[in-house]
């Protein structure tokens, strides 16, 4: 089986390698798919991690509209001890330049909580179609989704879909996979 390493390494020289029309046609047609999931469409409260490394799926034009549509919007803020607290924003221009080169909200910003309606987009290197992810090694997502009671949907391309990852007993999976052309649901 391929280390998370390996995978990670070429996923990523695979997603740099993308021209920007292609991750923005790609990314267009996952907030598609993600506005077709009922999960998605009844949820008031929605945590949405900022794009802003390697080709990631562009979650900025899916703030902008989750905004104009009055619901919650949250993004993360990111601590040294690797924890995320997730603050409501009521604008882009709510969003500073932070640790990591990723945008986050200011500190006026009030923290949010996730309930077990709310929904979190979650980040990722790769995906397995049954949730399982690989992420840039820190664990930030996978503490907060350890404790987290909404729904998570992982967002990525099509080729950032793996068979197989070797899981780790921290490691956490997402309810639901969304790519350009599908959407996955675990079975764990």
């Amino acid at each position: 089986m391929e280390t998370k390493a390996a995978i990670r390494e070429r996923i990523l020289t695979q997603r740099r390698g993308l021209q920007p029309h292609e991750a923005f046609r790609k990314s267009e047609s996952i907030r598609a798919q993600l506005w077709l999931l009922s999960e998605f469409q009844v949820a008031g409260r929605v945590f949405i991690y900022v794009s802003a490394k390697d080709n990631e799926a562009d979650t900025r034009a899916m703030i902008e509209a989750l905004l104009e549509e009055g619901r919650e919007v949250a993004c993360p803020c990111t601590a040294t001890d690797r924890s995320i607290t997730w603050r409501q924003i009521e604008s882009p221009k709510d969003l500073v330049a932070a640790r990591y080169g990723i945008p986050e909200p200011h500190a006026d910003c009030p923290i949010l909580m996730p309930d077990s309606c709310s929904v979190v987009l979650v980040p990722g290197i790769a995906f397995t179609r049954i949730g399982d992810r690989i992420g840039f090694g820190a664990g930030y997502f996978d503490r907060f989704l350890a404790e987290c009671p909404g729904i998570s949907i992982g967002l990525c391309y099509d080729f950032q879909i793996v068979d197989k990852i070797a899981v780790e007993p921290h490691d956490i999976p997402v309810h639901i996979v969304v790519t350009e052309t599908a959407a996955y649901r675990s079975e764990k």
